[in-house]
């Protein structure tokens, strides 16, 4: 008789264990995190363009697509290390890179390739460079992430040091890279960061300046993104319930042994 009512229990919890493990792994992987974020930036690369060297103080006006820039940024524009390295007669040039300018001092392009966005951060020439982020959720973290670097640019007029940093406002919040010191005609090399905002609206304006001291300051911009930080997955409650389950059987089969010994 105990046996047999052993036995049955041992059955019923086999049975609930081929129920309840099919949804347990079904979950799981419904918890699973996402494999790539959507990078809400649009042409955050800058491959999307007029073609390099050209700024708002030359003849042929800057084109980059989906971002707007001021009509104050004069020295603004975007560029390639190829192009860099041969440019002698658009803007903008830089210090290290141009012909008749390429004193060694590092300068390269940005880690992801192609094109840069580059801008003179003198308030005299300062200009902001947006674009609307849609889509946001309110209350929402999100991630901006991007790689920047600090450079001169070339004339026989560019000279001494600069100290310089890029601001960046989301929304009502804002962010300012630590300043760096750069030495005259001199290069500091690209570096990430990132940084949190939380949505506040739907639609939001992402917004860049190049802030500086001294005379001409470039800073370097590339690879923008602008992700939805994942939300946090819940604990293993069918593992949790199948601990329960066991845990149970083990304590009506003390019962039942207690209760039938003769």
């Amino acid at each position: 008789m105990r046996n047999s009512l052993a036995q049955r229990l041992d059955n019923l919890v086999a049975c609930g264990f081929a129920k309840v493990l099919p949804a347990a792994f079904a979950l799981s992987a419904l918890v699973m995190p996402a494999s790539a974020a959507t990078n809400l930036v649009k042409n955050g690369d800058f491959e999307i363009n007029g073609g390099p060297g050209a700024s708002q103080y030359n003849p042929i006006p800057m084109v980059l697509n989906d971002w707007i820039f001021s009509p104050s940024s004069r020295f603004a524009g975007i560029d390639t290390e190829a192009h860099a390295y041969t440019n002698n007669t658009q803007n903008i040039m830089f210090w290290g890179a141009a012909p008749g300018y390429q004193n060694g001092n590092g300068f390269k392009g940005s880690p992801d390739g192609g094109y840069f966005y580059a801008a003179d951060g003198h308030p005299s020439f300062r200009g902001y460079l947006s674009q609307d982020i849609t889509g946001l959720t309110i209350g929402q973290v999100y991630d901006l992430s991007f790689d920047y670097a600090h450079g001169q640019e070339a004339c026989p007029q560019c000279n001494g040091p600069t100290s310089q940093s890029w601001y960046v406002s989301f929304g009502s919040e804002q962010f300012e890279t630590d300043f760096v010191d750069v030495p005259e005609h001199g290069f500091v090399d690209w570096q990430s960061t990132t940084h949190s905002f939380t949505a506040t609206a739907t639609t939001q304006t992402l917004t860049f300046w190049s802030v500086a001291n001294g005379l001409p300051p470039m800073g370097l911009l590339d690879s923008v993104t602008l992700t939805a930080q994942p939300a946090a997955a819940p604990g293993p409650l069918p593992l949790v319930g199948l601990g329960a389950t066991l845990a149970l059987s083990r304590r009506l089969r003390k019962r039942i042994n207690q209760s039938i010994k003769p």
